[in-house]
């Protein structure tokens, strides 16, 4: 049964009764795409039937991407026509679809859907891993899946088994080096958007590449960039998704492995055109870390100011939620050869979350010296100071556990030695007044890292006189970088699950067995 039909039958109704009415109301036409599998033929076989039956008459080109003879529209009749995602519609019909029709694009298929979608693309029975690499490369982009397919049989990195076509290396390692000219997965010439730019190229891979190297843009911003046309038809041929980010819908280039032939492929003209215009877009959400750090090696002049000091920590944190740790130290080093202003605050958070990607990077000493080096700025905050570092602040206080827990994690780590980790602890009290509801948090901290020096006696005694926050205390909301650090506001839900996992652990090396089991029973039923 195809994929349309078992996983789709709910969007299937709603998308059909909305397009049939659009078609009554305007006599236009409707394309539909979607991934090799997802229904589209299917899918305008209905909205065809829909038209029919309210005495709409109807012509139906189905494949449209694929050879054929041409087929005359009467006039008067509507054009319902399927394509799949990413391919070039022939010439002579490119045109009559543009002017009789609206594109509707389908949703990408489930990870089991694409298992038998890119089976059925390929024509022979595939392993997973191959499965998952040509996937990953394409994102039901025929096109891009074929040429992916192509490119891995040219490097020998396929074979033939006695009932499969298996992957020789692991889907990391194929898709790094798969290369593949970005013109056969988008298409050539001027696609009918105003010819090609002087260099030779098209608005489409213009405005792709400028998406490849913003990584994250509005599409509002890309159309005022690019032009209404040139985007529209980016997302009729689904070459962008939309996402969330930072509360904002953000596109990025779909598939994930043309991003990077696109990226690849700009020159530094190109680069510092995309990074200037995005710098100059009046965004609600910070520009990617590659392009911030970009910017530091600049003239101020250059970036109009965009590249502050809270531009630059918010470039830093989303380096370290990416992965990216290498461009994360590069932009705290890039921020002090460049002499930015920043307060004492932004200073901390910044060596902060430096010394976070030191240490993911394995550079222990240089993460201590670091987080130190944050330290001494909180110091600084809690001296003389204005309004904005309040050392009783939510943002000061943030930036306090943070420091403390990725210390404390460092000394367990560094020395092999968790009791290192509670002075450290202990210390940070010295930073709050008596009764701030950031003392329950570093009173979690010291039960977590009191079981992993094994003294579990004094963790259970630690655990049992963990009282809940002060409700008339000023609110506390931290955004921490462990995954694992509590605020007082969470303590009673999430965390207090965490601590009583430990706590059964102190439990059952004290030999209350009986009574770990039921912590852990109890756990199991929330």
């Amino acid at each position: 049964m195809p994929a349309w039909k078992k996983a789709r039958a709910v969007l299937r109704a709603d998308t059909v009764a909305r397009a049939v009415a659009l078609c009554v109301d305007t006599r236009r036409g409707v394309l539909v795409v979607g991934p090799p599998g997802s229904g589209a033929s299917r899918c305008a076989a209905d909205i065809a039937a829909g038209l029919r039956a309210a005495g709409i008459p109807v012509a139906v080109w189905d494949d449209l991407d694929r050879p054929g003879a041409s087929r005359a529209v009467p006039d008067g009749t509507v054009l319902v026509a399927s394509a799949r995602v990413g391919a070039a519609l022939p010439p002579g019909r490119e045109e009559v679809v543009s002017a009789r029709t609206t594109r509707l694009p389908l949703r990408n298929l489930t990870r089991g859907q694409s298992e038998a979608a890119v089976s059925a693309a390929v024509g022979v029975p595939l392993s997973a891993r191959l499965i998952e690499a040509l996937w990953a490369c394409s994102h039901g982009n025929l096109t891009a899946l074929r040429a992916t397919y192509d490119d891995l049989a040219t490097r020998g990195l396929t074979r033939r088994t006695c009932d499969r076509l298996e992957l020789t290396v692991d889907p990391a390692t194929a898709i790094a080096g798969v290369a593949v000219d970005p013109q056969l997965w988008i298409g050539g010439g001027g696609n009918g958007h105003g010819g090609l730019r002087p260099g030779g190229v098209d608005p489409v891979t213009d405005a792709l590449t400028t998406v490849a190297l913003a990584r994250r843009i509005r599409i509002q911003d890309l159309e005022r960039l690019h032009g209404c046309d040139v985007v529209s038809d980016l997302v009729a041929r689904a070459l962008v998704a939309e996402a969330q980010h930072d509360g904002a819908q953000m596109i990025f280039v779909q598939p994930p492995v043309l991003a990077s032939a696109l990226r690849a492929g700009a020159d530094h003209r190109r680069r510092r055109e995309a990074y200037d215009a995005v710098l100059a877009l009046p965004g609600i959400v910070q520009p990617d870390p590659t392009i911030v750090l970009w910017a530091l090696f600049q003239e101020p002049a250059m970036h109009a100011g965009r590249v502050d000091g809270p531009a630059v920590v918010a470039a830093t944190r989303a380096a370290l939620d990416g992965h990216d740790y290498r461009t994360g130290v590069e932009l705290s080093e890039a921020a002090q050869r460049a002499g930015l202003g920043m307060t004492p605050l932004q200073q901390a958070e910044l060596a902060l979350v430096a010394g976070s990607c030191l240490r993911l990077l394995d550079r222990v000493q240089e993460a201590a010296g670091m987080l130190e080096r944050s330290l001494e700025c909180l110091r600084a905050v809690a001296g003389p100071r204005g309004d904005d570092d309040e050392p009783g602040g939510p943002d000061f206080t943030r930036v306090l556990i943070e420091n403390v827990t990725a210390r404390a994690d460092l000394a367990h780590y560094r020395d092999r030695g968790p009791e290192n980790s509670l002075p450290l602890i202990e210390a940070a009290r010295g930073f709050l007044t008596p009764g701030h509801p950031a003392h329950s948090v570093l009173d979690a901290l010291t039960v977590v890292h009191l079981s992993y020096a094994g003294r579990y006696r004094e963790a259970a005694r630690a655990h049992a006189e963990l009282g809940a926050p002060q409700v008339d205390a000023a609110p506390f909301h931290p955004a921490p970088l462990h995954p694992g650090l509590p605020h007082p506001a969470s303590l009673s839900a999430e965390w207090e699950r965490r601590l009583e996992a430990i706590h059964a652990l102190a439990l059952d090396a004290l030999g209350q067995s009986d009574a770990a089991l039921a912590v852990l029973r109890r756990l199991g039923d929330c």
